[in-house]
């Protein structure tokens, strides 16, 4: 798919179908030029495909950097990258990765380890297939007042109800909440709609700022928080804390 992205296609749904003799016949994706079978449904099948076969979440890392910084107009659900969009290896939203200095390359982050996914897909309101990614996570915390915030950058800075210290996107807002999804290397803010929502939506990475102790780094004042090397699995493991089943659309 990241090859295929970047190639010419007339109809934007070859750069999946081009492929699928390449592709382990498990992943199950059909042929289907029909007018109901849209890009975004192409795309959203695929990414489903992807989930139930390699049982990760690692392309949500990928639909964030598709999306961008600010809301997306594609109409593509949050979880489902673009990849009928030539990649940008200095999109926006790695330059805002780099801003809030998110483990890149030679730093890796582990939040959920090597746990496996625990994940479901559901129909929409609509009765659309596949829309809602149901998935095993971990809360983290709840986004509280705003600490650091500037025009000039598309990031901003929460406090929280713990001692972290969130780093995140722009268009987040107090109230939204931070959680780790099992199959995902990186911590998410994910925020509802409206209060009436059962179904949240991914606005973006979250880096996670813990205060510092050690008398070397006392100017600094804060550290990156274990949370982004598995702590909160580690917890999960000793029975200190539970998963519990979102909704992501």
């Amino acid at each position: 798919m990241r090859h295929g992205r970047n190639c010419q296609s007339s109809d934007p749904r070859d750069k999946v179908y081009a492929f699928l003799g390449l592709a382990d016949p498990s992943y199950a994706v059909a042929v289907d030029y029909s007018t109901a079978s849209t890009v975004n449904a192409v795309l959203t099948g695929v990414a489903a495909a992807i989930v139930r076969v390699e049982k990760r979440l690692d392309i949500l890392a990928i639909a964030m950097d598709d999306k961008g910084i600010y809301p997306t107009r594609d109409h593509l659900l949050t979880w489902v990258p673009n990849w009928s969009r030539p990649e940008n290896p200095n999109s926006e939203y790695k330059q805002f990765l780099r801003g809030i200095q998110f483990p890149m390359k030679d730093k890796v982050c582990r939040a959920s380890k090597d746990r496996d996914p625990i994940f479901s897909f559901h129909a929409d309101r609509n009765g659309n297939p596949n829309r809602i990614l149901k998935i095993a996570a971990i809360y983290v915390d709840t986004l509280g007042r705003i600490v650091e915030d500037s025009n000039l950058r598309p990031w901003r800075r929460f406090a929280s109800g713990s001692d972290l210290v969130i780093s995140t996107v722009s268009v987040a807002r107090p109230g939204d909440e931070v959680w780790v999804l099992l199959g995902a290397d990186e911590p998410f803010v994910l925020t509802k709609p409206s209060a009436r929502d059962d179904v949240y939506i991914i606005l973006g990475h979250a880096m996670l700022w813990e205060p510092e102790t050690k008398s070397e780094d006392r100017q600094r004042g804060i550290k990156p928080s274990p949370i982004l090397d598995g702590a909160l699995v580690d917890a999960l493991d000793r029975g200190e804390l539970s998963t519990r089943m979102i909704s992501i659309g």
